[in-house]
């Protein structure tokens, strides 16, 4: 069942040397041990219902959390059940729209388990019970809504956009040898920043680059009338780094 999306990670892995996508810093695309069957049905007993077939496979198969979108799925030991064994309510329940103090939304969550920690401090959880299960819903205190139809689809989202930026980065790598015009791009095409195309760039080239104020002389830029960045310098130094990775990296695959 997962075999592919952990193969399509492993694909990220070799592209993002560095770890620099949201939450890599964190999971390195690796994966804890997997669960035994055993300590799975003792928590199911626990929480009064069975996994979702997605995430019970995950741990099953793949392992007990690690590598996913933002910081990935937590260990089971970790998630966070929301009264999982009564029936999951929908994001339009009444319950959740009468103005209850956002800190108090957890006692009005059912049907749920919390399972990855998201960016801007929201949680996605899995549907247990109801007419949807397996449905990842996004909770941010009130705000709740549906997040992915699966777990699997929500991973699969989440590796088509990294996957495809930076297959594209390489590709710009294998056709310019110059660092200063790969940035041009990035930022023009795709609004990337230079030092975050640089950031990137490195990743795929596998050359640590920690940051300091001088590799982009900032002072330096140029922006345009509506505030967008029209030109920018590369500190030289860092130029020559670039450039000698840039020609090495595509004498290797080219």
């Amino acid at each position: 069942m997962w075999q592919k999306t952990v193969d399509r990670i492993s694909e990220l892995k070799a592209l993002d040397r560095n770890f620099t996508v949201y939450g890599a810093p964190h999971h390195k695309y690796a994966f804890n041990p997997p669960v035994s069957p055993n300590r799975i049905t003792a928590y199911e007993e626990q929480i009064g219902v069975g996994l979702p077939t997605q995430l019970r496979a995950f741990y099953l198969e793949v392992g007990d959390g690690g590598a996913g979108p933002d910081s990935g799925i937590l260990p089971l030991e970790s998630i966070t059940p929301y009264k999982p064994e009564q029936l999951w309510k929908g994001c339009d329940h009444p319950d959740y729209n009468d103005g209850v103090d956002d800190f108090a939304y957890e006692s009005f969550l059912t049907g749920l388990i919390s399972i990855m920690d998201r960016y801007y401090n929201h949680e996605s959880c899995i549907v247990t019970k109801g007419d949807t299960p397996g449905q990842l819903i996004a909770v941010s205190g009130l705000f709740i809504m549906i997040e992915a139809d699966s777990l699997i689809d929500e991973y699969n989202s989440w590796l088509d956009n990294q996957l495809k930026l930076f297959s594209w980065i390489q590709q710009l790598i294998l056709a310019e040898n110059n660092i200063y015009e790969i940035a041009q791009v990035m930022y023009r095409e795709r609004d990337i920043v230079p030092e975050n195309a640089l950031t990137f760039a490195a990743s795929v080239l596998n050359f640590p680059f920690p940051y300091y104020p001088n590799a982009l002389e900032a002072r330096s830029w140029i922006y345009d009338e509506q505030g967008k960045i029209k030109d920018f310098e590369i500190d030289s130094a860092v130029h020559q780094m670039f450039d000698a990775k840039l020609k090495q990296y595509v004498a290797e695959n080219r």
